[in-house]
């Protein structure tokens, strides 16, 4: 008698898991499974615009990865500064009873920030944000305020690859990189990168020649998250759905085969109204993602993230 097939979607991770088949072809079936994939890298941190001074100080994205057996049969890359993501991977896998699942989701890039002081003199400052952690992270943003040509790409923060951490952009060589378990490079790991400091995310401040002044950078975000916020002190998390005005929160488990529409976005300007005025905030990058389809008898042969 011919089994009754589920057409069966999944999103195994929001982070980085491994998933042993062996416990999940139940009743001793040893058919291969036929699963196909998409996934994309985390989108790079924020800027206002790719035209804009300030593309260059938010960080790249981290890359997104599936493995097969410890192997890597796909990556998408992490973001460039102020940039989405690419177009997502697609592809199919055998999967058998003896085979091993690991999912490594990308983080989305820190937003940076400029500020200036105004004694007479305006003088401007840069607070670059990390990188977001991924497979491999992304770099972390431009430190150089003034002197680098607007538009010249070679000074945005690069996203990490599927074998190569990302490049920071102008002055930080390596400062901040997502993902980094030692020295700064950007290899596989779990934390997102700090900004202008190693310890935590820069801040600067002074006096504009209106108000004092109060800024920090964004810092990039783990595996499978957003990146944090840059501007003012004022600005909220964006793991709060509002501080995006047109993005909803992700759906809690897939119901297509399709990638989230806000998956590996990046982090945009936007102004947050906190009583005492209008404040400039700029988002930091959204974390990647990878969706699952496959057909079996039930759908517990691979779980959703949610799911033990």
């Amino acid at each position: 008698m011919q089994e009754t097939l589920q057409t069966c979607f999944a999103e195994p991770a929001r982070g980085d898991r491994t998933i042993s088949m062996a416990s999940r072809f139940l009743g001793g079936s040893t058919r291969p499974l036929t699963v196909f994939y998409q996934l994309v890298g985390g989108g790079g941190g924020g800027g206002r615009s790719t035209s804009s001074v300030e593309q260059r100080f938010g960080g790249g994205g981290g890359s997104t990865a599936i493995l097969k057996n410890g192997t890597v049969i796909a990556t998408a890359i992490g973001a460039a500064s102020a940039t989405p993501a690419s177009p997502a991977s697609m592809g199919q896998i055998q999967l058998a009873p003896s085979d091993t699942l690991r999912i490594v989701v990308g983080g989305g890039g820190g937003a940076g920030y400029r500020y200036y002081n105004y004694t007479g003199v305006y003088t401007y400052y840069a607070l670059p944000a990390g990188g977001g952690a991924g497979y491999f992270g992304g770099g972390a943003g431009s430190n150089d305020a003034v002197t680098a040509p607007f538009g010249n790409t070679v000074d945005l923060a690069q996203g990490g690859t599927g074998t190569l951490g990302g490049r920071g952009g102008l002055g930080q060589s390596g400062v901040g990189n997502g993902a980094s378990n030692a020295g700064g490079s950007a290899l596989p790991g779990a934390s997102g990168g700090n900004g202008a400091t190693q310890g935590s995310n820069g801040a600067g401040g002074g006096w504009d020649g209106y108000r004092g002044t109060s800024y920090q950078s964004g810092g990039g975000g783990a595996l499978g998250r957003d990146g944090t916020w840059g501007g003012w002190t004022y600005c909220p998390s964006p793991y709060d759905p509002t501080a995006y005005p047109t993005r909803s929160a992700r759906a809690f488990r897939p119901a297509a085969f399709a990638l989230d529409p806000s998956a590996g976005s990046a982090g945009f300007l936007y102004f947050q109204n906190q009583g005492g005025g209008f404040y400039d905030c700029v988002a930091g990058g959204v974390a990647g993602q990878v969706v699952l389809q496959y057909q079996a008898p039930t759908c517990d042969a691979i779980p959703n993230w949610d799911q033990p």
